[in-house]
């Protein structure tokens, strides 16, 4: 029980994580390559 909501909490994390990466590359009006690639 313990174990599979630790990996379900951490799903969720990672998802958030790369919502937010995605809004921040949009806002910064990047491209797919900018998406993916995050250099600067």
């Amino acid at each position: 029980m313990f174990e599979s909501t630790v990996t379900f909490l951490d799903w969720v994390g990672i998802v958030v994580f790369s919502l937010t990466g995605a809004l921040v590359a949009s806002r910064k009006q990047m491209d797919v390559v900018g998406f993916v690639l995050p250099l600067g």
